[in-house]
């Protein structure tokens, strides 16, 4: 069975103080729901750290069509200390 998620991949620019150079990808489900995190800046999320299939299975999209009405996936926010990259990501659990 298919499934989407929202794959935002934010990258921290120069004028980031505290984390100049980092890379976090944070995965978005249904109702926007943080399925996983994954980072250096993420450690306090440590409880989104894994990307489970049942995480994907229960929050996942069922079509690429519904993912790409998800509010983070329509609201890109760029900053001048952090860059935003997003996407819709199949799954297949």
């Amino acid at each position: 069975m298919k499934r989407y998620l929202v794959k935002n991949v934010l990258i921290a620019t120069e004028k980031n103080p505290s984390f100049a150079g980092e890379i976090s990808i944070i995965y978005f489900g249904k109702g926007d729901y943080m399925v996983a995190a994954v980072g250096e800046h993420d450690k306090k999320l440590w409880r989104y750290k894994d990307l489970q299939n049942w995480l994907i299975r229960d929050f996942g999209y069922k079509r690429e069509c519904d993912a790409k009405r998800n509010w983070t996936y329509r609201n890109t926010e760029n900053t001048e200390f952090w860059i935003s990259k997003v996407e819709i990501v199949e799954f297949d659990v």
